[in-house]
């Protein structure tokens, strides 16, 4: 059996992530957004391939055009910044199993 940790790293390379705090209110009842936090994390990018649209919920499809592996937790609405991309966390499957996540992403839309 292929290790999959193995595999996933051996094609990673250094990506931003921004990620955004929670949001909170003030006292007047208005949300105030979170702070943006920025970081470096290895991640193995991909093109997107038909396998992937399966696996997604209706209403994402279009905006996908890759599929990230990392060991970082991502989120949706997360940004991963590759090759001066900005690319949109629209979907994520954890896996435990071999602590990656794997996430598609695409156009911020």
């Amino acid at each position: 059996m292929i290790d999959v940790t193995l595999a996933i790293m051996a094609e990673a390379v250094p990506v931003t992530w921004r990620t955004r705090g929670p949001s909170t209110y003030d006292s007047g009842g208005n949300a105030v957004l979170g702070a943006v936090s920025e970081s470096t994390i290895l991640a193995t990018v991909q093109p997107n391939s038909g396998r992937i649209l399966r696996d997604l919920p209706e209403g994402v499809h279009r905006d996908i055009t890759h599929v990230v592996w990392t060991k970082a937790e991502v989120k949706v609405d997360d940004e991963i910044i590759y090759q001066g991309d900005t690319l949109r966390v629209h979907h994520v499957w954890p896996r435990r199993q071999d602590n990656f996540t794997r996430a598609a992403v695409g156009g911020a839309s």
